[in-house]
């Protein structure tokens, strides 16, 4: 009970408009279940040259791309659905300053963080200088990585999407049974968290999979499902601590306004006189 109740606390995702759909996080669940094995799978390949890529499993997951499509169609239903209330069912007005400051304290701060954990991290695994990377850094950030460079990241390769999320795509669900399979809790929690475990699994994979390139199955399969077996419970638990204590945090809308707050009262009273006196 204690662990359900902090899991209701910290794991469900805030909207913006109240509204929370589970069938939305059961695809983002499938989309990011996606995106994460077919790292592993490229990994995999990548250090071991597997040989065993004939079979249609290897070949789907090292050639297909498909999670991050489904993420674009998400977010473009995500995004239009306030725009298409306001015009259809003559719903309240979007203002446009609070819509992209709302998106800016929402993404940017789990993104920034994840990029400046990931940037020392680089500098010791990569044997590369602080100044070598840290304009990749700053072209990260601003998300002009792809343009000023004609490339992925160095810091983080998998945020080249991240700047494309807002496709303008609508999805649709139809039928009881998908709406029941995918409004399940541990695919809804899982979906809901898919941001920050895009941010983190591929850091996660290589850190926990060179320990395993000293095993060689026989299979690809096989060597697929020791990497997932071993990779995705680490992969889980780094992003259910982030997502609990950053990203969540800044799902509520006026975050901002309470970490002053608790700044300020934690200011001892002598440097607010001093504060106040200058």
């Amino acid at each position: 009970m204690a662990l359900k109740k902090w899991a209701d606390l910290h794991l469900t995702r805030v909207t913006s408009g109240g509204q929370f759909i589970p069938q939305i996080d059961g695809l983002r669940f499938v989309a990011i279940a996606t995106v994460v094995l077919h790292h592993i799978s490229n990994y995999i390949f990548v250090k071991t040259h597997h040989e065993d890529l004939s079979i249609s499993t290897a070949r789907y997951l090292i050639e297909g791309h498909w999670g991050v499509p489904l993420f674009f169609i998400i977010s473009g239903f995500i995004v239009a659905l306030p725009f298409g209330k306001h015009l259809l069912e003559n719903g309240k007005s979007i203002s446009l300053r609070d819509y992209f400051l709302r998106r800016i304290t929402r993404l940017d701060p789990p993104y920034i963080l994840c990029l400046l954990l990931l940037f020392p991290l680089v500098l010791v695994v990569q044997h590369v200088t602080f100044r070598s990377q840290v304009l990749h850094l700053i072209a990260s950030i601003f998300y002009v990585h792809n343009l000023v460079y004609n490339n992925l990241s160095t810091i983080n390769p998998v945020t080249w999407s991240v700047f494309l999320a807002i496709a303008v795509y609508i999805a649709a669900f139809l039928g009881p049974i998908s709406s029941w399979v995918f409004s399940r809790p541990l695919l809804t929690i899982t979906g809901g968290m898919c941001y920050t475990i895009y941010l983190y699994h591929s850091a996660v994979i290589s850190a926990v999979g060179r320990h395993l390139l000293f095993i060689h199955p026989a299979t690809y399969n096989q060597t697929l499902l020791l990497h997932a077996i071993v990779e995705i419970p680490p992969i889980a638990l780094v992003s259910i601590l982030l997502f609990a204590y950053v990203e969540r945090p800044c799902m509520e809308r006026d975050w901002p306004k309470r970490l002053l707050q608790r700044i300020k009262s934690s200011t001892p009273p002598e440097s607010s006189e001093l504060i106040g006196s200058k």
